[in-house]
């Protein structure tokens, strides 16, 4: 059987690979998307759209929607603000809403198939190869979409980006319940169950259900032990949870993802294009993964409808993908978030510090909030919140104390230090 020679090959199903193959198959490419797992599938994720992110798409079928989220209520320790938020965002189980981005892929002509799972990919002169559990594929370039995967980043010769986790448990609420956490963003951050990071409880209010996890840059194991004690001890966690019963979403109640934390060194090459999480382009201070994940798929899609109209697959004519991401991005977003991360994860009681610092920061300066709105919202680029928040130095190391802070870094220093010479 000859197989047939694909314009695109996807990796991955999610909202990157789905919403790539859409937008191909809608400007008349012949795409495959393959995805390993089966029809409405879970995924652990939080499941939160932002108004970036819905900007781009079509618009999201109302039955799909379980909540939207007016608030962001932030708790750190025995500090508590909440956030008027503004702008559309919703929230989703991500089984339903992949499942709609793909259902919209095949509408306009892309071949998806199900329970597929690449296992080579291998590069000739005209084309690239991608074998799978139900058989292979031809295509003139392929998309990955494949998120955090060590397999097939080195069937592609690329160093995995760094890595974080999360784990979430999937719970209901009775009706009186849900209506205390209805309408809202809830992050609690404390260094009893999280070094850096934070731990949420995302409403699905429709199905009277809420999504409860935890996400540490640090954490490598014993995660969703600090999640349950976290579920268990918070004063305000555990009280909002204390009817909750187990809930299964497509089967699945409980779970872990990787996220990662840190740009793939190399997006892009001869005959491929890295998107979403498999590109490295999480928000590291957000955690949020689906909105970078739309951009790059539309970023990807004019490049590669490009390489077709000119039938140019080589690296040296695909690096545009990068130079557009990086413009659109990575340059004002990604990049300083990263840096930004990486400053104050430098020691568990310093980042726990200064959290409380910049919630009572927000209490004392109007601008201060809407900082911590945009930070989830992503109505301005994260080179701005960080600007600002770099001007008020002072101020957050006021509430530290600025003994207590330069005794932490210089704590975070020398053990740094240590480290290195061992």
């Amino acid at each position: 059987m000859v197989n047939i020679m694909w314009d695109v090959i996807i990796i991955g199903g999610g909202p990157a690979g789905a919403f790539c193959a859409y937008l191909l198959a809608r400007n008349g490419c012949s795409v495959v998307l393959l995805e390993k797992g089966e029809k409405f599938r879970y995924k652990s994720c939080a499941g939160g759209v932002t108004p970036r992110a819905l900007s781009l798409l079509p618009k999201v079928p109302e039955e799909i929607i379980e909540d939207r989220p007016r608030y962001l209520r932030v708790f750190a320790d025995d500090v508590f603000f909440e956030f008027k938020l503004r702008g559309e965002g919703i929230l989703v189980y991500r089984s339903k809403f992949d499942q709609w981005l793909r259902d919209l892929a095949e509408s306009e002509g892309a071949v998806v198939k199900y329970n597929t799972t690449a296992k080579d990919i291998v590069f000739a002169n005209n084309f690239v190869e991608v074998k799978h559990t139900q058989g292979s594929e031809e295509g003139k370039i392929l998309v990955g979409a494949f998120g955090y995967s060590g397999h097939l980043f080195k069937k592609l010769g690329i160093e995995p980006p760094p890595y974080s986790l999360a784990v979430q448990r999937e719970f209901k609420l009775p009706e009186e319940d849900i209506e205390e956490v209805k309408g809202a963003f809830e992050t609690y951050f404390g260094a009893e169950f999280c070094t850096f990071g934070y731990a949420w409880i995302f409403p699905k209010s429709k199905s009277r259900g809420v999504s409860v996890g935890i996400v540490d840059k640090e954490a490598k194991s014993g995660l969703l032990l600090k999640l349950d004690y976290a579920i268990k001890n918070h004063p305000i966690l555990s009280k909002k949870l204390r009817n909750a019963t187990l809930k299964y979403v497509s089967k699945v109640h409980v779970s872990a993802s990787v996220i990662p934390y840190g740009i793939t060194k190399k997006i892009y090459g001869d005959r491929f294009i890295l998107v979403g999480d498999a590109a490295g382009i999480a928000d590291p201070i957000s955690w949020e993964g689906m909105g970078p994940a739309i951009i790059s798929s539309k970023v990807a899609t004019d490049v590669i409808l490009k390489a077709i109209e000119e039938n140019k697959f080589d690296a040296n004519f695909l690096k545009s993908y990068y130079k557009k991401l990086y413009n659109i991005l990575l340059r004002d977003d990604t990049i300083p978030a990263l840096r930004a991360s990486k400053r104050v994860c430098i020691d568990a009681e310093f980042y726990s510090n200064f959290n409380k610092a910049m919630l009572l920061c927000a209490k004392e300066d109007k601008k201060f909030r809407e900082i911590f709105i945009w930070t989830f919202s992503r109505e301005r680029p994260f080179k701005y919140i960080d600007e600002y928040v770099r001007k008020k130095t002072f101020c957050i190391l006021k509430h530290i104390g600025i003994r207590n802070a330069l005794r932490m870094i210089s704590q975070a220093f020398l053990s740094k230090l240590r480290k290195s010479q061992e």
